[in-house]
């Protein structure tokens, strides 16, 4: 959904009984018409081929909005505009902070379908390219990461954006500072099966879609916003893009068919991540945001690795899908801006955690210490004297008499007598055999060696000299560098 630039004047008019100029004449919308009985007309902030985005004031809530009207011109056009109307819907549970909020969805009173959301003041990223001419490394690459924070919110949820580019990324002023967010989230289709007579109205931005979503818009996932984001990083940081022809038909061949070009305006282990999200293949690309996110954190401006660990955390995030739209083709119930749910806020959310930990700390404590006062008071001292063993007696030994004198001498059975062992007899160790002396053999002097005559060979025919060797294959890093120097 746009957003309210910074600096739009308001067009003359009494702004309160709708008779105003007419901003549409095709639409008949002027400034201070009421639409749909709760949103004044105050300014035209732009038109396209999809329909106006107007300025305008929520009568019963008192406050700003921006309020897209949908318009169809063909029977054909119907369908698609029904499918934008149910990716609006789904895009209305999205509250992250990079991403600019649905608040409201309905019909106005000629039976044209409107989306409304949050309004902003600032300036869109192509007007901050367009000034600037381009963007240093780490500010680029912070901005991706932000990017990344608003799509990781989507991805879940089956959202895939499918028209990333400068003019539906929107720098918005909080606090004296610059946060992005994502515009047009759900409610862009730009290619759709709607007829050859009006299909060319809808590439407003050939450079920057997938080579799979040219040839199959249908089957679309989550990579093709990493081819873009790819696209945005090459845009923001050389001020080119890396796709460019004088038609429209010519950039979408040079997507499909042409090798993308090497940035040589950033460091080289940035210029491959870029080169790697430009794959033609969606499988060579990094398979999620949170994947990329973590190849940039490094060379982002500030906190990248917390930004990562965000985008992470939102896509591990158990989400569900989202609600399916049986009235599609048909008319669009309204979504009042009154029923918005309300969602507590991230410090809040902390300060909750925090008590519940502090809870269960102090109620394990307590019951460790209960459970140590019971085993101090009921266990034994320590210093209480071991029971002594019993004692055992020792068995005792029956007294031996020595034999009378009286006694016969022959009694063999009253003492008996054991046999003497046998003597171990010496046996003999044989001395060991003489070892032989060898003879000394008398050495008869050798002849002396007569070198053979020196032969003189006939020189080498000359051979024919061998060409240069060819040089090796230059590499992408060799190429980088290159072209880093001719430049220079």
């Amino acid at each position: 959904m746009a957003a309210v630039r910074k600096g739009r004047t308001r067009s003359k008019g009494d702004g309160r009984d709708g008779r105003g100029p007419c901003l549409v004449p095709g639409l008949e919308l002027r400034v201070g018409q009421l639409v749909a009985g709760k949103y004044r007309v105050e300014a035209l902030i732009g038109t396209g081929a999809s329909g106006v985005v107007l300025a305008a004031h929520h009568i019963h809530m008192r406050r700003p909005v921006s309020l897209k009207i949908l318009a169809s011109y063909t029977d054909a056009q119907d369908d698609v505009l029904a499918r934008r109307v149910k990716k609006a819907r789904d895009a209305a549970r999205l509250r992250g902070e990079h991403v600019a909020r649905v608040v409201d969805i309905g019909v106005t009173e000629h039976g044209m379908p409107y989306v409304a959301s949050e309004a902003l003041e600032g300036i869109t990223l192509a007007d901050e390219i367009a000034t600037r001419g381009k963007l240093p490394v780490q500010e680029a690459a912070a901005r991706a990461l932000e990017i990344c924070e608003g799509l990781a919110e989507a991805h879940p949820l089956g959202l895939v954006h499918g028209d990333l580019k400068p003019g539906n990324l929107f720098l918005a002023e909080r606090d004296g500072e610059r946060v992005l967010k994502i515009l047009d989230f759900g409610s862009t289709s730009p290619i759709e099966a709607i007829g050859d007579q009006s299909a060319s109205a809808f590439f407003g931005s050939p450079a920057f879609l997938a080579p799979e979503q040219i040839r199959d818009a249908t089957k679309l996932d989550a990579r093709a916003d990493v081819w873009a984001v790819g696209v945005l990083l090459h845009h923001m940081i050389s001020g080119e893009l890396p796709f460019s022809a004088d038609t429209v038909s010519g950039v979408l061949v040079a997507v499909v068919y042409d090798s993308a070009p090497l940035l040589i305006d950033a460091p080289y282990e940035l210029a491959k991540i870029v080169h790697q999200c430009l794959s033609k293949d969606a499988a060579r690309r990094p398979a999620d945001v949170g994947e990329l996110a973590a190849m940039l954190a490094p060379w982002a401006l500030g906190d990248g690795a917390r930004a990562s660990a965000r985008v992470r955390a939102l896509l591990d995030a158990p989400s569900s899908p989202p609600a399916s739209d049986a009235s599609a083709s048909g008319s669009v119930p309204p979504i009042s801006i009154e029923a918005e749910p309300t969602k507590p806020s991230r410090r809040v959310e902390v300060r909750r955690r925090r008590t519940r930990a502090h809870a269960i700390g102090a109620a394990l404590l307590a019951v460790i210490a209960s459970l140590g006062i019971v085993a101090w008071t009921t266990g034994t001292p320590t210093n209480a004297p071991a029971p002594a063993a019993p004692a055992i007696a020792e068995p005792t030994a029956p007294p031996i008499t020595a034999p009378s004198a009286s006694a016969p001498v022959d009694a063999p059975s009253a003492v008996p007598t054991m046999p003497a062992p046998p003597r171990p007899t010496s046996v003999p160790i044989p001395a060991e055999a003489p070892v032989p002396q060898a003879i000394p053999q008398r050495m008869t002097p050798r002849s002396p060696i007569r070198p053979f005559p020196s032969v003189k060979r006939p020189p080498a025919p000359s051979a024919s000299p061998r060409p240069p060797p060819m040089p090796p294959p230059r590499s992408h890093e060799q190429t980088y560098y290159r072209k880093l120097f001719d430049r220079r």
